[in-house]
């Protein structure tokens, strides 16, 4: 019995304390609706092969994008609605667009890895050597070849190592 007078009592200073409140307070809530919590944006999960383009679709338009680390994979925003991502070197990173206010509609985890192409690599000891089979197999410089340090002491860019896999063809 004595927990029914508790709960009596507990439900009598409630009401007291609702009809206490000032009037100004109940009536600021009231005229201004909560609105409704947003739903959180949704992980997307995007692969692209290295040194390859991929095309994002997007249904909301965007104003800005962000690319975590620039060196694994670059994005460009063509319209509002389209956005291109490159592979640059094999790895992991993230992709966030905002719109005009600032609020994150679109993210995605964007990984870059090896082209789904008929690709051969050769191990010489330590040295790895990359070959592309379409129909005939012609070498290539692929991240981890003994040949990428061709782009990093040259400074150019992928132009140089393309240049360098294109001497190294094989014969017909």
């Amino acid at each position: 019995m004595t927990s029914m007078r508790k709960a009596l009592s507990a439900a009598a200073t409630l009401s007291l304390l609702i009809h206490l409140a000032p009037a100004h307070a109940t009536e600021a809530a009231s005229a201004t609706p909560e609105a409704p919590p947003e739903a959180p944006v949704e992980m997307q999960y995007i692969r692209v092969a290295y040194d390859q383009a991929k095309p994002v679709r997007l249904e909301v338009p965007v104003k800005t994008i962000v690319i975590g680390n620039a060196s694994v994979a670059e994005a460009m925003l063509v319209n509002d609605r389209l956005i291109y991502v490159q592979g640059r070197i094999f790895g992991t990173t993230n992709l966030v667009a905002l719109d005009h206010k600032g609020k994150e509609i679109y993210k995605a985890l964007v990984t870059v890895g090896a082209p789904d192409t008929a690709q051969v690599t050769l191990y010489r000891g330590p040295a790895q050597f990359t070959m592309v089979c379409s129909p005939r197999c012609e070498r290539t410089v692929t991240m981890g070849d003994a040949d990428m340090e061709v782009q990093a002491k040259s400074g150019t860019g992928k132009m140089d190592v393309a240049k360098v896999g294109a001497g190294l063809s094989t014969a017909p």
